[in-house]
């Protein structure tokens, strides 16, 4: 047995079937299977080898195992003990082996991820060969252990009901004698269970004066009497109470026999005038909500209410700004200027003053004494300046996912806390609060959406009004405005490159005070950015922001870093079914959530941009055909004239020269018939290409027609023209040709006139190049004037 059960062995739970008393096929079905019961028989062999020889159905449904693994091996059964209990079950296991006899175990199971109780007894059998047979069962008690703490949970949550009401309530049982005083009533009257432990101490606590106590005792049982007949009417019974402190308060007591004794709830009314009072304002604060009254108004308004409420106290509002991280001046009329704008951008963390410690913890704070206080330890000079001792913070949140809208504070120059009611009434003014900050929070977005739709509505207009010279000042003008209007501090365009395989910043515009980042965002690689592919099929956006920097590539993360991003939003933009570019958001300062609405308008804008793009793209290649040769990429011959006749002006205009070279390749119609008109398109190409390289940006290179070649030299003379002429012959001439490897051409060289025609200057040029060819071809001649 030591070689199964021995420290670095698995414990195997082991169960039995009664009925299982003889050898069974591993496999087999086995009767006992019908028992409602988790059972098994495990047999221990004299080597210590162990081996299951039954397990029921309702075992392997309840360890989520198949008979097949627990046959081959009887250790899987241990996988399903919970690691924690592991330890626990080895060590029993060894007790039992090392001396058997029937134990019991208590532990959890570990299925399909779950947390299972079981309860396992076993008992041993010893075999005529000396092996052991283990039987057990298995149960499991998790749902009964479950509905045990369920019971405990609701005794639970009914005592900490009447100790936690919010009404003072009170029992009695049939003597006479206190059975509890709730936690309400303590705060409310001072007295505890312990210093009224029956109604004779009661009454006189309650009333020490001996005469006024009898009065109130004989209306009492008058009351209890007229009660008892079926007249309610002298309850609940209206009477005036000593507290402990002295003050008299007045109560309604009301009054309900039970099995067992009675219970009493005494409701103090005495404050009922001034919570009328204060009711009333905080209705007409509710109705200027409603009425749209600006936010600063209704803020004064709660703080005249608060100060009202709480005599001698100073109430300051503050609201968390955009970024969540901040609190800053709403309203604080009565505290000294110099304190206000110091607190004005408190920063929210723990043990930054009570305000900033409660809205870092979304709780409550009441400090009593800033003096002692280690969350004023920064601020101590500051509130001895403004002679204040005590502040009470009541976080502002918002109801559905507990956002921290603001801090509603009160400021006392005296050391205190605060009591029950007052806690409620801070409660009640905070709520309020909240309230007025959601609702001009929606009145504020319904004012941005009323923007943001207008903005769309004048961008779509723009767009169809351009042509394709003005699209990147509409572009432009695009990005300013939707970033502008949804509080971005960048907002910019990517388009892919020609292949897909990188992308570039085109556009972009920046917020004041924000740094550009367009010359740095070139020739980005599309790979390194795993999110662009998924977008590309799903046509929805993206975002980052800093809670997913582990998750960003290293690309991703220096972009974030240099610009200062706190949230980046990309969505894409199609050219038909084909992701070309991207119409991207950042926010600097702000961790930036979008909502549906936000989303579907830049879904909205990104359509529009992508159309004009494409319209602008189809507008190019239309002007490509009607001005570009397709072969060579170079100006066509229609495109060359238009610009000859802009030169000739220009030149006339400012009375200077210009240069036309016309270029013909030498027997390039033996080139075609030996070889081809596939090479002849090839070498054509190569020669475009040849001469590209070595020309100006400002010179006008074109195909004048099959293999003839014009060339324009703006601001170039006659002698000028002619060196360049001649460096681009020898430079053909030593270049490299697909096929025939070199290539010559003749070159006609001509200055511009004051008198010429576009006529009389390819006249000129043509004579020139017909002389090259006479000549030998290869060469390069200029033209006479007098031609």
């Amino acid at each position: 047995m030591a070689g199964a059960f021995d420290a670095t062995s698995k414990v195997i739970i082991m169960t039995h079937d009664p009925a299982a008393e003889r050898p069974a096929d591993p496999v087999a079905p086995h009767p006992s299977e019908s028992i409602p019961a988790a059972l098994a028989l495990l047999q221990v062999d004299v080597d210590g080898q162990p081996r299951f020889r039954f397990v029921s159905k309702q075992l392997l449904e309840m360890l989520d195992l198949c008979r097949e693994q627990v046959i081959a091996d009887a250790r899987e059964v241990l996988e399903c003990v919970h690691p924690d209990d592991t330890a626990e079950l080895l060590r029993r296991v060894k007790q039992v082996l090392a001396a058997p006899q029937a134990f019991s175990w208590d532990g959890r199971g570990l299925v399909r991820g779950q947390i299972r109780w079981w309860h396992l007894q076993a008992r041993p059998r010893l075999l005529a060969d000396g092996a052991r047979l283990w039987e057990a069962a298995l149960s499991d008690l998790t749902d009964t252990r479950a509905a045990t703490r369920a019971q405990q949970a609701s005794e639970a949550r009914f005592e900490r009901l009447v100790h936690f009401a919010p009404v003072p309530l009170g029992g009695l049982d049939r003597s006479g004698r206190t059975r509890f005083y709730n936690q309400r009533f303590t705060e409310t009257y001072g007295y505890s269970a312990a210093e009224l432990p029956d109604m004779q101490a009661w009454w006189q606590a309650c009333y020490p004066d001996p005469e006024h106590r009898q009065w109130v005792l004989q209306t009492w049982d008058a009351a209890l009497a007229a009660q008892a007949a079926g007249d309610s009417s002298r309850m609940p019974f209206k009477t005036k109470v000593t507290c402990k402190n002295g003050e008299q308060r007045t109560v309604e007591i009301h009054h309900t026999e039970i099995d067992d004794g009675c219970l009493g709830a005494f409701i103090d009314i005495s404050d009922h005038q001034r919570t009328e009072r204060r009711e009333r304002e905080l209705q007409a604060i509710l109705r200027e909500i409603l009425n749209d009254t600006p936010l600063p108004v209704i803020a004064m308004r709660i703080v005249r209410a608060a100060e009202a409420a709480f005599p001698g106290c100073l109430c300051s509002l503050l609201r968390v700004d955009a970024d969540q991280q901040r609190l800053r001046l709403l309203a604080a009329p009565s505290l000294p200027a110099f304190y206000n704008q110091a607190i004005d951008g408190l920063t929210i963390r723990e043990g930054n003053g009570t305000c900033g410690t409660a809205a870092a913890r979304r709780k409550r704070v009441m400090t009593r004494d800033l003096r002692v206080d280690p969350d004023w330890a920064s601020y101590r000079v500051l509130a001895e300046r403004a002679g204040l001792s005590a502040c009470w913070s009541e976080p502002v949140l918002t109801e559905k996912d507990q956002e921290v809208l603001a801090t509603f504070a009160l400021y006392f120059r005296q050391p205190r806390i605060p009591k029950g009611q007052e806690i409620r009434q801070i409660g009640a003014l905070a709520s309020l609060l909240g309230l007025a900050i959601e609702h001009a929070r929606v009145l504020e977005q319904l004012a941005q959406r009323t923007r943001c739709e207008e903005a769309v509505r004048d961008i779509s207009r723009l767009f169809l009004a351009i042509n394709t010279s003005d699209l990147d000042a509409a572009i432009h003008a695009a990005l300013a405005r939707i970033g502008a209007c949804v509080g971005a501090h960048r907002c910019y365009l990517f388009q892919m490159d020609a292949g897909q395989l990188s992308m570039t910043c085109s556009h972009e515009w920046c917020a004041q005070g924000i740094r550009p980042q367009i010359d740095e965002l070139r020739a980005l690689p599309v790979d390194r950015y795993p999110w662009l592919p998924r977008i590309a099929l799903s046509r929805q956006a993206a975002w980052v922001t800093q809670d997913d920097i582990a998750k960003l590539s290293p690309e991703e993360l220096k972009i974030m870093q240099d610009g200062e991003i706190q949230s980046m939003l990309a969505m894409p933009l199609f050219e038909t079914e084909q992701m070309h570019g991207l119409l991207g958001l950042d926010y600097v300062r702000t961790r930036k959530q979008w909502t549906d609405f936000q989303l579907r308008l830049l879904r909205l804008v990104a359509d529009i941009i992508s159309a004009a793009l494409e319209r602008d793209r189809l507008q190019r290649a239309l002007q490509a055909q009607a001005y570009q040769d397709a072969l060579t990429g170079l100006a066509n011959r229609r495109a060359f004239d238009e610009r000859l006749r802009a030169e000739m002006d220009r030149a006339r205009r400012y009375r200077q020269v210009f240069a036309l070279l016309l270029f013909d390749i030498d027997r390039f119609k033996h080139i075609n018939d030996t070889h081809g008109h596939a090479v002849g398109d090839q070498i054509l190409q190569t020669l475009a290409k040849v001469m590209l390289e070595r020309l100006r940006q400002s010179d006008g290179l074109a195909r004048w027609g099959g293999e003839e070649f014009a060339l324009l030299l703006p601001e170039t003379d006659a002698s000028g023209a002619l060196r360049l002429a001649e460096q681009l012959r020898q430079t053909i001439a030593e270049a490299c040709f697909p096929v025939i490897e070199r290539l010559t051409v003749s070159i006609g060289v001509t200055e511009f006139t004051q008198d010429d025609s576009s006529d009389s200057l390819f006249r000129r040029v043509d004579q020139a190049l017909y002389l090259a060819k006479e000549q030998g071809r290869n060469c390069c001649r200029l033209s006479t004037l007098t031609l």
